[in-house]
């Protein structure tokens, strides 16, 4: 039988630190977003700065993607 330890295994660890990543990144990209949306489409630097916000986005889904792999998959390793 396997023994329990207090502390969590390095994947839940792992799971958790790339979830909590990509959620803060979510949120201030959604911030900026809303930013940019303010800001006219004639600025200089807006079409940059719209392609910059969707590789951003590109990168969290691919960071909250990892976390839910990286996530145990049986409650004892939880």
């Amino acid at each position: 039988m396997a023994t329990t330890s207090a502390r969590p295994g390095i994947r839940r660890r792992a799971s958790d630190a790339l979830l909590r990543i990509g959620t803060e990144n979510a949120l201030d990209r959604a911030q900026l977003n809303r930013g940019l949306a303010a800001v006219p489409s004639s600025t200089p630097g807006h079409l940059t700065a719209t392609g910059a916000m969707a590789f951003a986005g590109w990168v969290d889904d691919v960071i909250l993607w990892a976390s839910w792999r990286l996530r145990p998959r049986r409650i004892s390793e939880l």
